[in-house]
């Protein structure tokens, strides 16, 4: 994926994902271009999934605007 999006785009990313439970991705996980994990239970609750599946497809839409 990186290369496709630009950092900035990313970085949102990361942060959406960084309002759920217990996640706390880093910035170097964008500079260096890792593959973030975390655990499916900070996804459990409905409003948590509901925010990460906001965030993927946000990121889906960039992707096919490119």
């Amino acid at each position: 994926m990186r290369g496709s999006l630009s950092d900035e785009e990313l970085h949102y990313f990361r942060e959406a994902l960084n309002q759920l439970p217990d996640v706390d991705l880093q910035p170097y996980m964008v500079n260096e271009g890792k593959f973030p994990t975390f655990s499916v239970k900070s996804v459990v609750q409905l409003s948590d999934f509901e925010l990460f599946t906001s965030a993927v497809l946000m990121l889906q839409r960039k992707l096919s605007e490119l």
